[in-house]
């Protein structure tokens, strides 16, 4: 977590109002354990608040995956994000989540 914006300030900068509503609300949201959806223009920074979320969020350990939403379709969107159910006789039978991870190694 964190006391100040110093460290937020490092991931996104700027000093307008809007921007600085937009890290209070990343103060307030981050060590809320809630879903939240962010939407915006094509290179806004959408990516960098999801990392701000996470960095200071409980989870901040654990791995941190942007999928881009717009890339896949609607069926795939859900079953990559959400899982699918193997079917047996019209019966559930197992569920389980599709989504690739790539790394950046910084190479």
């Amino acid at each position: 977590m964190f006391d100040d914006f110093s460290e937020l300030h490092r991931l996104l900068i700027g000093d307008s109002p809007a921007m600085i509503r937009l890290l209070k609300r990343i103060r307030r949201l981050a060590p809320v354990d809630i879903t939240v959806l962010i939407e915006g223009e094509s290179g806004t920074g959408k990516e960098l608040v999801a990392t701000a979320l996470h960095r200071f969020s409980r989870r901040s350990r654990r791995l941190f995956v942007p999928v881009n939403c717009a890339e896949l379709t609607e069926t795939l969107a859900q079953s990559e994000l959400f899982g699918h159910e193997r079917m047996r006789n019209d019966v559930p039978v197992d569920v389980s989540l599709n989504i690739e991870v790539s790394f950046n190694l910084g190479k």
